[in-house]
């Protein structure tokens, strides 16, 4: 068995973010353990922190924990490990030798991945078709 991966673009400003914290307070609030893999807001930012004080309902708060600046893949596979759902704003801030579908999909079972891939000014997926 794999994982499902559901994958977001949109142009900058369309919501993409705050779409995945409206669905993460979802998913917590089924009782499912988030992972917010957040490589383009820190967590400790009050961006952030102003989208978890509008989206995030403080009963799901203890189901969902956030990281950032993922340097090395292998190194959180334990985290990923004990989430139902991993969140990841953006791909293309993840380290470079990593392959959505070897390294994500196919790398873990029963999970589910809602990924962000930011477009460039032409609208294109910024990293290509990787």
């Amino acid at each position: 068995m794999h994982s499902v991966v559901t994958t977001l673009d949109a142009e900058q400003g369309a919501g993409k973010t705050r779409f995945l914290f409206q669905v993460m307070n979802v998913m917590a609030g089924m009782g499912l353990r988030c992972l917010f893999l957040s490589l383009e807001e820190h967590p400790a930012s009050k961006l952030f922190k102003d989208k978890v004080r509008q989206y995030i309902d403080p009963s799901n708060l203890d189901r969902i924990s956030a990281m950032d600046e993922i340097e090395d893949w292998g190194a959180i596979r334990g985290n990923i490990d004990k989430a139902d759902v991993i969140f990841i704003d953006s791909f293309q801030k993840l380290p470079l030798n990593v392959d959505l579908d070897h390294d994500i999909r196919k790398a873990f079972n029963g999970k589910w991945f809602f990924v962000i891939y930011q477009q460039t000014g032409t609208k294109s997926m910024r990293g290509g078709s990787k």
